[in-house]
């Protein structure tokens, strides 16, 4: 029925937000079904969590199954009501140096390939079209960077609001 078809299917669950280790390892349960599941980073703190509940789930080290976005603290913000809901101010997302941080983290791990996405969120009801393409520029410099170079496997943009 609807269930098998949505099983097969390439639909992909991102899957981002304030998680925890039970949420992290859920949704890694759901990757080693099959399933399409992505887990973007929000904090410094997930990796170690995602890192941790991964070694249980495969214990023999192997995190192929492994699909990862990052969640970047874009400059530029939005405008309107939820416009502290994105950029550098947000609660969610990596600012600069955590970006790097997470990066060289994910290299020394060896799950580099492990990064599919970037997700980035200027706030809700943006009125301002120079808010989205600012941001966009920002983030497709970051993304064509990442992916000619250790990343080769980063193949989505998430653009959240």
């Amino acid at each position: 029925g609807y269930h098998q078809k949505v099983w097969e299917s390439e639909h992909l669950v991102i899957c981002n937000g304030a998680k925890d280790g039970l949420y992290h390892r859920v949704a890694l349960q759901a990757m080693d079904l099959g399933l399409n599941v992505m887990i973007v980073v929000d904090s410094p703190a997930e990796l170690p969590s995602i890192l941790s509940e991964a070694s249980q789930i495969w214990p023999d080290g192997n995190f192929s199954a492994i699909q990862l976005g990052m969640r970047v603290k874009t400059l530029t913000t939005g405008s309107g009501t939820w416009e502290d809901s994105g950029g550098k101010g947000s609660k969610f997302g990596l600012c600069g140096v955590e970006v790097v941080q997470f990066l060289d983290a994910l290299k020394s791990a060896g799950l580099a390939r492990c990064l599919k996405l970037l997700h980035f969120h200027i706030g809700s009801q943006i009125v301002e079209w120079e808010n989205i393409t600012d941001s966009m520029s920002e983030i497709s410099r970051l993304y064509l960077e990442l992916r000619g170079g250790d990343f080769p496997e980063l193949s989505r943009l998430d653009i959240g609001g």
